[in-house]
């Protein structure tokens, strides 16, 4: 069971029997009561990248940053920094790729 907020209030014995009873009444919806039930449930979150991104280690220098940070051009397009950096440089390695300088 997942830790639980301060302060949460469980329903008393008379609210849980409406909402029983709710459940019942209604067509679209049932109580999941078995383990079978549970896995017939669509997993939460996001769903697996056909191509996840790879974690590295990169050292730019400050000027480096603080153009990436605080270019007016970017920012007024409303995108974070790295999202910017990283469609940058997509397009380069496109641009490259085309002009037939692909290194791999």
């Amino acid at each position: 069971m997942p830790k639980l907020k301060v302060g949460t209030v469980f329903p008393t014995d008379a609210e849980d029997a409406q909402i029983r009873a709710g459940i019942v009444a209604d067509p679209d919806t049932y109580e999941v009561t078995s383990a079978e039930d549970w896995t017939r449930m669509r997993p939460l979150g996001r769903p697996k990248a056909t191509s996840p991104k790879v974690s590295v280690t990169i050292r730019y220098s400050a000027e480096v940053l603080k153009w990436w940070s605080f270019s007016k051009r970017q920012v007024m397009a409303g995108k974070p920094a790295w999202t910017r950096c990283c469609v940058s440089m997509s397009r380069s390695t496109r641009q490259h790729e085309i002009k037939g300088r692909s290194r791999f």
